[in-house]
């Protein structure tokens, strides 16, 4: 309970703000400070339970602490971003290290939970090891799958003004990285094997766009824009300039390409009507390959070796 009560945020809705819920996901109740409140909040659920056993009403909150104290450090290691240090500061922080859903970190986990009873010392000793050396590798993976897009980006004449690299659904082997240079957006798929030299898809380009472009003198229709480039991290750009939609150059449903998981439709007529769309379930579900990473692994027939690897 008190490892997936931050996420209750999901459920923030507003009828006459677009953007309420992307702005408040992974807001208050991930910063760190909001660790003892819900810890608290978490407590006091549970407390009607522990009729026999009040007198450990300690323990129970300290249970809840951790356990609430958790949340951030996992979705940290993701690339969504998540308010940390709100009301510090609102940025939204990410490691890029690990997909949100990954069975190779979660399997264990599972396995670990039916044999935990029985083996406690055992299991808690082999799962934590197993977590810490997940995450070094994953962050390894991340910086090697960094470099390969620097790599690429030199041997095309550019120095990125920014990069980014986002691990696929499922894995931290096959990667999308995005770099931005003299006002466009790059992208491309980086496969990088446990054991072998990276090897990459080539992508293509799409015009990045600042907030400056697109303010007009309405400023309702303003501050949605500068949400959703706070959101995207600055990686906006237009999937539809005509009719003002605007893509997050971070997600795509291919790695190498700029096929958005959401997008920004503006109504300069009726700013309140503008909506976050996502893609038709027909074409989420075509366009997903959630297996890609897995089976270039095993086969991967068609991608390029990096520039200057023999």
């Amino acid at each position: 309970m008190g490892g997936t009560l931050p996420d209750l945020d999901s459920f923030f809705r507003s009828s006459t703000d677009p953007l309420f819920a992307t702005l408040m996901h992974r807001h208050f109740t991930h910063s760190i400070f909001f660790i003892p409140l819900g810890a608290w909040l978490c407590w006091l659920i549970f407390w009607p339970f522990f009729k026999k056993s009040r007198e450990h009403y300690l323990e129970y909150y300290k249970i809840s602490f951790f356990a609430v104290g958790t949340h951030w450090i996992l979705d940290l290691l993701t690339s969504y971003g998540t308010q940390i240090f709100w009301p510090i500061t609102n940025h939204r922080f990410s490691l890029d290290w690990v997909s949100i859903v990954d069975p190779l970190l979660t399997t264990p986990w599972l396995v670990t939970f039916f044999f935990i009873k029985k083996y406690k010392k055992t299991s808690l000793k082999i799962i934590f090891l197993y977590t810490f050396l997940y995450f070094a590798w994953a962050g390894t993976q991340e910086w090697r799958a960094e470099t390969a897009v620097l790599k690429i980006a030199e041997s095309q004449g550019h120095t990125p003004e920014r990069v980014r690299v986002f691990p696929s659904l499922g894995n931290s082997f096959w990667f999308r990285g995005v770099y931005l240079f003299e006002g466009q957006i790059y992208s491309q798929g980086i496969l990088v094997p446990p054991f072998s030299q990276s090897l990459y898809r080539p992508g293509t380009q799409v015009k990045w766009i600042s907030t400056e472009e697109l303010l007009t003198s309405n400023e309702i229709l303003n501050r949605q824009i500068r949400i959703w480039n706070w959101f995207v991290d600055g990686w906006m750009y237009a999937l539809d300039s005509q009719n003002l939609i605007l893509g997050d150059g971070r997600y795509s449903m291919s790695a190498e390409g700029f096929d958005t998981l959401w997008a920004l439709h503006l109504d300069p007529e009726n700013p309140q009507k503008s909506i976050k769309k996502t893609p038709d379930q027909d074409s989420l579900v075509k366009g997903r390959k959630p297996m890609e990473g897995f089976e270039l692994l095993m086969n991967p027939e068609g991608l390029q070796m990096l520039p200057g690897d023999i």
